[in-house]
């Protein structure tokens, strides 16, 4: 009678194991290589709540979600009701639907476009090339120049072949171009 008491009892107990929790992220691109205006999302999986947060870079407002910067890596860390943790890291890109030729108004030109070892920016109607910033498609800026003219040549040669994102700041306003280099 002892046994059979002891298989209704093992019959009725539950067994919890350990955990394997896992965390998915997702973000929305920037609207600009400078832009913060990414939206990231974190999706743990695992079967034992409460979850427990930890951002870097450090946001204590984050708990599933948050706005992140193009080029920023971001990394979560939660840890489950279990103890199992789980790391996700995610980098925000720029959308390239923002950043297009309409942008770029009949009195700046870019040439060439593809580059090669350099391209030129040229304005009109009294406008001055104040800075020059060229992106990676990661949000890396690569070149940064200041001017004070109307006109600007911008080297190209150390850089990889690959799509970049021109910022412009010209006196009047500030401008956004795809640019393409191919040795």
């Amino acid at each position: 009678m002892k046994n059979i008491l002891l298989i209704l009892l093992l019959s009725n107990c539950t067994i919890l194991l350990k955990s394997q929790c896992t965390v998915t992220l997702s973000a929305t691109a920037a609207s600009c290589p400078t832009c913060c205006d990414s939206h990231i999302s974190s999706f743990p999986n695992s079967p034992c709540p409460p979850f427990s947060y930890s951002w870097e870079p450090n946001d204590p407002n984050w708990p599933l979600v948050g706005s992140g910067c193009a080029g920023t890596t971001y990394t979560i860390t939660i840890t489950d009701g279990c103890g199992c943790t789980a790391v996700g890291t995610i980098l925000p890109s720029t959308s390239p639907v923002d950043i297009n030729k309409e942008n770029f108004s009949d009195e700046i030109n870019l040439y060439p476009n593809p580059a090669n070892t350099s391209f030129e920016i040229t304005t009109g109607d009294n406008q001055i090339i104040k800075e020059v910033e060229l992106y990676s498609m990661e949000g890396k800026l690569v070149i940064q120049q200041k001017n004070s003219e109307c006109k600007i040549i911008i080297n190209t040669s150390q850089l990889p072949i690959g799509m970049y994102f021109l910022k412009l700041q010209t006196t009047k306003k500030k401008l956004y171009q795809k640019l393409l280099i191919s040795h």
